[in-house]
This record gives C-alpha cells, sequence and structure tokens, in this order.
C-alpha cells in the first residue's frame, strides 16, 4: 500500500484527501471521455444517435460501479482492515464518493430523458387527424 512508500499517507486525513482527489480526477476523466466522444458536441439535445452518447454515458456509470467494488475489495483487505489509519467511517466513505455518486445520478437523469425522447421521437412518424383523435375518445 501506499503508505508502506510515503510516510505522509500514514494520516487517514491525507489519505482521505487523496481518494477525494482521485475521484474527482475520474470525474473530469468523465467529461473529457464524454467531450470527445460527442466531438464536443455543446448541445446533447441534437446529437445523434443518442444511442451512441446514452452507451457513453453507461460506461461512465459503470466506472463508478467498478470503482466502489474495488474500494470495497480492498477495504476488506485484512491488511488495511488491521491499519487503523484506514478504518473509515461511513460519512468518511460518503464523502469520497459523494460527487462521482451525483455525477452518475444526473447521468442516469439524462440516460431517462434521452430514453423518453426517443419514444417520443418514434410519434412524429403518425399521422394525427380528426378522425383519429375521435376514435381515441371512443
Amino acid at each position: 500500500m501506499i503508505y508502506n512508500i510515503d510516510k505522509y499517507y500514514l494520516n487517514k486525513k491525507n489519505i482521505l484527501k487523496l481518494f477525494r482527489k482521485l475521484t474527482n480526477q475520474m470525474i473530469t476523466c468523465c467529461k473529457i471521455f464524454i467531450n470527445a466522444n460527442t466531438k464536443n458536441c455543446r448541445n446533447f439535445w441534437n446529437y445523434t444517435p443518442i444511442e451512441n452518447l446514452i452507451e457513453v454515458f453507461k460506461e461512465c456509470i459503470s466506472l463508478n460501479t467498478a470503482y466502489h467494488d474495488e474500494f470495497e475489495k480492498n477495504a476488506g483487505d485484512n491488511e488495511m482492515r488491521n491499519n487503523a489509519h484506514f478504518d473509515f467511517l461511513e460519512e468518511d466513505i460518503n464523502s469520497i464518493f459523494a460527487m462521482f455518486d451525483s455525477f452518475k445520478r444526473k447521468l442516469t437523469k439524462f440516460i431517462e430523458v434521452f430514453l423518453i425522447k426517443k419514444q417520443i421521437g418514434t410519434l412524429e412518424h403518425y399521422d394525427i387527424d380528426e378522425q383519429n383523435i375521435e376514435a381515441l375518445d371512443k
């Protein structure tokens, strides 16, 4: 572990700061990934095909999930559990993941909105006239 190499990280406060910086860097990388895959499109609403944009968002969400899984796997490691410096409280863990989880929720909401937009977009191909509206009323 890093605390074996650098004594600066023997302090719980400093290791938490490092995890927060890692989290913020992952968010920044996700934003760069999104911009690179959307060709720096400023308006997501007009980006086509929407499926590609949804896949990019899902990749960022899967990074969040993998980060959580790896953290939990390493937190369960005997070496880390036996070290008092890494005895994280629930609020410490929440502070590490709060920004990334918020980013994940925003991406999830974007995906939901894009899927709704796609479903509604199929309606523009239907010709709705008075006869069809009357048939719906019955």
